[in-house]
C-alpha cells in the first residue's frame, strides 16, 4: 500500500495521469493508508495474542485472521531490522538480500 504513490507519481511522470488525477489518487491513497493505520492502532489497544496463543490449530487461526491482527502479533513477538542494501542487483540477479534482513524475538513488555 505504501508503494501505491510513488506509482502514482511515476504514472504521473510518464503523463499516463494528468495532474488533476494524481492529486485525486494521490489523496484517495493517502487516506486508505490513514484508515488503515487507524484500525491498526485500534487493533494494537488489544492483546493480539489473545483467541490464538496456545491453541495446537494456531497455524490454521492464524490463515484466517486480517492482515492487521497478524502484524500486530508480530510486533508483540518479534523485531524486524532492515539493514542496509547495496544498490543494483545482486550475483543471481534479484535486488533483494534476505540476509539483509534481521529477526529477532522482540523484548518482553515491561512490568508495572
Amino acid at each position: 500500500m505504501r508503494a501505491k504513490p510513488s506509482e502514482a507519481l511515476q504514472l504521473w511522470r510518464d503523463d499516463v495521469l494528468t495532474a488533476s488525477e494524481y492529486r485525486t489518487t494521490r489523496a484517495a491513497l493517502e487516506q486508505r493508508l490513514a484508515a488503515i493505520e487507524e484500525r491498526q492502532r485500534a487493533a494494537a489497544g488489544r492483546d493480539p495474542l489473545a483467541g490464538i496463543a496456545g491453541r495446537a490449530d494456531a497455524a490454521e487461526v492464524w490463515e484466517r485472521l486480517d492482515l492487521g491482527r497478524q502484524r500486530a502479533i508480530l510486533q508483540a513477538l518479534v523485531t524486524v531490522t532492515v539493514l542496509p542494501q547495496r544498490l543494483g542487483r545482486l550475483p543471481d540477479g534479484s535486488r533483494f538480500d534476505p540476509n539483509a534482513v534481521r529477526i529477532e524475538p522482540a523484548a518482553p513488555p515491561a512490568r508495572h
